[in-house]
């Protein structure tokens, strides 16, 4: 797996490998690249990062520009433009900001 990553391979494209080479994980599941990337952090010595939790004045402040009629893109800009991150770290997006708004919400059933 290190010799992949070095080459440049992406998490995704070391788990395909794996996966091509019928290796499994220790409880016999297919690998992910979430997987891997567990695997090689756990190989170095990093501790794996907590998620952090967004502060609740963010999030009043999300969920008032929401009721305010803002987008979610809109909402996302201004988190992005002031500095705060996603739980694990990343940039919002409309994608983000919609499942922190929404975090119990199910799916649809198909019918």
């Amino acid at each position: 797996m290190q010799e992949l990553r070095t080459t440049g391979e992406t998490y995704e494209g070391i788990a395909t490998w794996l996966n091509e080479q019928n290796h499994q994980t220790t409880a016999g599941q297919a690998f992910t690249s979430a997987t891997v990337f567990r695997i090689m952090q756990r190989a170095s010595g990093d501790k794996p990062k907590k998620r952090e939790k967004l502060l609740a004045s963010p999030m009043r402040k999300m969920s008032s520009m929401r009721e305010a009629g803002a987008t979610l893109e809109e909402i996302a800009v201004w988190l992005n433009d002031h500095g705060h991150k996603t739980g694990t770290g990343n940039t919002w997006t409309a994608s983000s900001v919609h499942r922190k708004l929404n975090p119990h919400r199910k799916a649809k059933a198909v019918a």
